[in-house]
């Protein structure tokens, strides 16, 4: 950040980051979000986007979800929609979430077009990125809690997936969304660590 634009955060604020900055690792992925939210305490072209609540948003977060928050502010935005992603989950098993390679099959044996295959393979999560996949849906309703993220259907109700089955006899499609406060979060904490990520 440029010396003009350099400001002294709100006290309060340094003092929880630091705080939080003793326990943890200066390699982990944690410690990185909270120097982002510092450096945005300290830019007063940016200082809006230093919520005090994102620290505790921080210190309750697992690598994973990280990766997720990550997954859905990369989410690119579809017509008028905007940003959001799909999952598809096990009709009988809410828990379990489906490859992308499963999705593939789900919606290549749909009747949607091939262009609408397409599309909705495209913005579907792939929850194998995550260290542990099979823990997608308990880390989505942790972030759901924390209002960082939001179901939404308005895509599926008159939007760009209008007419789209949510639901077979094999699998469910759900959509997701960051929130607004998500979306802050993301771009004040998450948004900066791309390049660094491997």
């Amino acid at each position: 950040m440029p010396e003009h634009r350099r400001i002294s955060p709100q006290q309060s604020l340094a003092l929880s980051i630091c705080d939080q900055l003793k326990f943890c690792d200066e390699t982990e992925e944690i410690s990185r979000l909270y120097v982002e939210l510092l450096s945005r305490a300290m830019d007063k072209e940016r200082v809006g986007e230093a919520h005090p609540a994102f620290v505790n948003i921080i210190s309750q977060l697992a690598p994973d979800e990280i990766l997720v928050i990550r997954q859905l502010g990369e989410a690119v935005s579809v017509g008028d929609d905007g940003a959001f992603k799909t999952y598809f989950r096990e009709r009988n098993n809410a828990r379990k979430i489906l490859t992308k390679s499963l999705v593939k099959k789900v919606v290549g044996a749909s009747e949607l077009t091939p262009e609408m295959q397409h599309l909705v393979t495209s913005i579907c999560i792939d929850p194998e990125e995550l260290a542990q996949p099979n823990l997608y849906s308990t880390f989505l309703e942790h972030l759901v809690s924390l209002g960082v993220v939001a179901y939404t259907n308005d895509s599926t109700n008159g939007g760009v997936l209008k007419g789209v089955m949510r639901s077979s006899k094999d699998a469910q499609m759900l959509c997701i969304k960051l929130s607004e406060f998500g979306s802050l979060f993301f771009k004040a904490c998450v948004k900066n660590q791309l390049n660094n990520h491997p």
